[in-house]
């Protein structure tokens, strides 16, 4: 279960996860089915130190820079660069479902 307190400090960032999640509210039988066969990560965050009605489902394909660290984009693990001219896609798939 996830709590509004859960994102004081900044998003919850996942690693190592399937290629889709699914939220569903706790009272209902409504939820949200989020795909991302080609992305590494996702960030789950809302406004920090609010109760906010809503949750914010990132998948990402490279992490953020960290906080106050400036780092080479060259040399970031995750980034995907593309020469000059080149193109890159990707895919989310996102379902509001009943369960």
């Amino acid at each position: 279960p996830l709590t509004h307190n859960m994102f004081d400090d900044d998003a919850i960032v996942l690693t190592y996860m399937p290629t889709s999640v699914i939220l569903k509210a706790r009272h209902s039988s409504k939820g949200i089915s989020v795909t991302y066969p080609d992305m590494k990560y996702l960030g789950i965050w809302h406004m920090p130190k609010t109760d906010a009605p809503y949750i914010c489902i990132e998948p990402w394909s490279s992490l953020p820079s960290r906080k106050d660290v400036v780092e080479d984009m060259g040399t970031q693990p995750s980034l995907i660069m593309l020469e000059s001219k080149c193109e890159y896609e990707n895919r989310i798939g996102i379902e509001i479902i009943k369960l």
